[in-house]
C-alpha cells in the first residue's frame, strides 16, 4: 500500500460530499490519485490509526484539562504562574481609544511597556495620536517616554549595529 502511495500524486479529495457528481469527474480523470488518496485517509484515520492515537489522545485529555496537572508540569519547567510577570515580555501600543484605558494600561503593564501607536493607515486609529498622550493624564516624563524614549530603549536592544 505504501508504495500505490509513494508512486501516484495523491490528490486529497473531499468534493464528493457535497457534490457527487464533481467526485465521479475527478475519479473518471484521476481515478489512481482518487484512490491513493482513498489508501491514505486509511492511514490516517483508519482502525490501526486509531489503535495507536486513541490511547495516546486519551492520555493528553487530563493533562490539557486538569488544571493541577498543568501547573505541575509548569512548575516542573520552571515556568513562571504569575501572569505578571510576563508583562515585563510584551510591548503594547497607545491605540486604547480612551485616557482612563491608557492611564489603567501604563497601571498594570508598566509605563517601560508602552510604545506610541497610530494604526496608520488604518481608519481604526487615532488621529492625532500625540495630542492623545499628552492629553491622557500622565505624568509629563512618562509621556515623553511614550512618545519616543521607550521606542528608542526597546529599538536599542533589538539592534547590535
Amino acid at each position: 500500500m505504501t508504495e500505490a502511495i509513494d508512486s501516484v500524486a495523491v490528490t486529497d479529495v473531499h468534493a464528493h460530499v457535497l457534490l457527487p457528481a464533481l467526485h465521479e469527474e475527478v475519479q473518471r480523470r484521476a481515478a489512481d490519485g482518487v484512490r491513493a488518496a482513498a489508501e491514505l485517509e486509511l492511514l490516517r484515520n483508519g482502525a490501526e490509526s486509531l489503535a495507536v492515537s486513541g490511547p495516546m489522545v486519551g492520555a493528553r485529555i487530563p493533562k490539557l484539562t486538569d488544571v493541577r496537572v498543568r501547573l505541575a508540569d509548569m512548575d516542573a519547567q520552571g515556568v513562571q504562574r504569575q501572569w505578571a510577570s510576563y508583562l515585563r515580555r510584551i510591548w503594547f501600543d497607545t491605540v486604547v481609544h480612551d485616557p482612563h484605558d491608557l492611564r489603567t494600561l501604563v497601571e498594570v503593564a508598566g509605563g517601560s511597556q508602552v510604545l506610541l501607536g497610530s494604526d496608520y493607515p488604518f481608519d481604526m486609529g487615532l488621529d492625532d495620536p500625540v495630542t492623545f498622550v499628552r492629553g491622557a493624564g500622565l505624568p509629563a516624563e512618562l509621556a515623553a517616554r511614550i512618545l519616543g524614549g521607550n521606542a528608542q530603549t526597546l529599538l536599542k536592544a533589538l539592534v547590535h549595529a
